[in-house]
């Protein structure tokens, strides 16, 4: 369609709004709406292969710019200069809305209020088609190579390797580019996890510890730190410090850490102790009662409770409890006294659950309500000794065992999303919960760091590295993916 067509064409619209009844301006069959869209359609494929480049938004805007400002002078081959883009941001959408100079002489008033209706109706218009056409291209930038879900909402995967010969924290895109090494440092950095708000990364830091059997007095501390998402202004929270550390967790707001602690590195093996502490290293302080041993705290995403596993710290009382402690240890809560789970758990989305697998001959995945401790078995197939994680919108449970299964949160529908020839290790959702990233074995001595969408398409493959048994790498610490707002 040449510019003089899609004068014509706006022009015959705007004749058209002095006749009754009016033109049904949603009607997609009219004749000058379609002519619009053809125009943006045909711009669109000139852009190819380049679409989307910067400027297509503003050459679009300014090209329909182009036809409303004719309808109120004669024709030309080429917009002017004042129609023209002055920047790919596409400022030019704005000159949509401004009215026509009027003309009274040669138009009715009427003509001229169709004239500013049809400049607004061309922009909500043309912003909608581009809106559809750039969704298109996004939705085809969702499927990756092999069928894979790439980035959606989603940011990069952090994750701990060996492939120098010491641990250090990695992160890549989840279309499988731009890895990257974020730490460098001669101890070991392992344990990565992103704050809630995907600008921080919290992780641990200890010396290598030799194989064989390791003196109490000998074992190093290991410290908590900070670093941006680029891997820069990496600070330690926990300097001079004797303690050990593992299983850090964000607090909802982004404000504290929540770790297992201990007052000596020669409890490295067994904390025993759940500590909180403010993103700047000060206020650390242990919220688990004496009278137990605490391990794997669990945040609430409300920010109320820490969950953990309990033990009584006199050593001839096994049994183990889940519990509640809220963030500043004034107020603690048994949920479950007898707790005979030996992995994870998870909370729900909206706090209001913790689900759970437990038994090793018939391994069930139950749900605890928090408000009144009553308990609900989902499903009783077989998964083996699994860890539960709930999606980000609640509908949905990820097994983690020898293979990857979905099942809804009613216990229905279970599946298995992938079942690869070595046992998974650890396994995520991605934080628009279309996707899942995984780390399983390849082979005895090499394993991958893998991407597949909720639908068990082809999984696409991010990282291969060689581990050796002294140092798993990859396989160690499981990957935490970015949320991206």
């Amino acid at each position: 369609m040449t510019p003089d067509a899609e004068i014509i064409a706006l022009d015959r619209f705007i004749d058209s709004l002095g006749s009754e009844p009016a033109p049904a301006v949603d009607d997609p069959s009219d004749a000058s709406i379609a002519g619009l869209a053809e125009t943006v359609l045909e711009l669109r494929h000139d852009a190819d292969p380049a679409w989307p480049d910067a400027d297509f938004p503003a050459r679009a805007a300014a090209r329909i710019a182009e036809a409303v400002r004719g309808a109120t002078s004669a024709p030309i081959d080429k917009p002017p200069e004042a129609a023209q883009p002055q920047s790919p941001n596409g400022r030019a959408l704005t000159a949509l809305a401004t009215p026509p100079a009027m003309h009274s002489n040669k138009r009715h008033w009427f003509k001229e209020f169709g004239q500013i209706a049809a400049a607004v109706l061309a922009l909500a218009l043309v912003a909608s088609l581009l809106a559809v056409l750039f969704q298109g291209r996004h939705e085809q930038n969702t499927i990756g190579q092999n069928g894979a879900v790439g980035p959606q909402h989603n940011g990069a995967i952090i994750f701990t390797s060996s492939r120098t010969g010491n641990d250090e924290i990695y992160a890549v895109e989840p279309d499988g580019i731009g890895l990257r090494q974020l730490t460098h440092d001669p101890e070991m950095d392992f344990g990565a996890i992103w704050s809630p708000d995907g600008t921080k990364i919290a992780f641990m830091r200890g010396k290598p510890v030799s194989d064989g059997p390791i003196p109490p007095a000998a074992r190093p501390p290991i410290s908590i730190y900070v670093m941006n998402a680029d891997g820069s202004d990496q600070r330690n929270l926990t300097p001079g410090g004797n303690r050990s550390f593992r299983n850090l967790v964000w607090s909802p707001d982004g404000k504290q850490l929540a770790v297992e602690c201990t007052e000596k590195p020669t409890d490295r093996d067994g904390n025993g102790q759940i500590c909180v502490l403010n993103v700047d290293g000060s206020g650390m302080q242990r919220v688990v009662p004496p009278q137990l041993y605490g391990q794997t705290p669990v945040w609430s995403p409300d920010g109320r409770w820490i969950a953990f596993r309990g033990q009584a710290s006199s050593m001839d009382q096994p049994i183990v409890g889940l519990y509640l402690v809220s963030p500043d240890g004034s107020q603690q809560r048994t949920v479950l006294s007898d707790f005979d789970v030996s992995g994870s758990f998870a909370w729900s989305p909206d706090s209001r659950q913790i689900a759970y697998v437990h038994g090793q001959q018939s391994p069930t995945l139950t749900v605890v309500d928090i408000a009144d401790s009553n308990t609900r078995d989902l499903t009783t197939d077989y998964i083996g000794p699994s860890t539960p994680i709930w999606s980000p919108d609640g509908r949905q449970l990820l097994l983690v065992s020898s293979r990857i299964d979905v099942v809804n949160a009613d216990g229905s529908g279970m599946r298995t999303v992938v079942s690869p020839e070595y046992n998974v290790f650890s396994a995520i959702w991605s934080p628009d919960g279309q996707a899942i990233a995984y780390t399983y074995g390849v082979s005895a001595d090499r394993a991958r760091l893998d991407v597949v969408g909720i639908d068990g398409s082809t999984p696409r493959m991010l990282v291969e590295e060689a581990i050796e048994p002294a140092s798993s790498g990859i396989l160690d610490w499981p990957p935490s993916w970015q949320p991206v707002h």
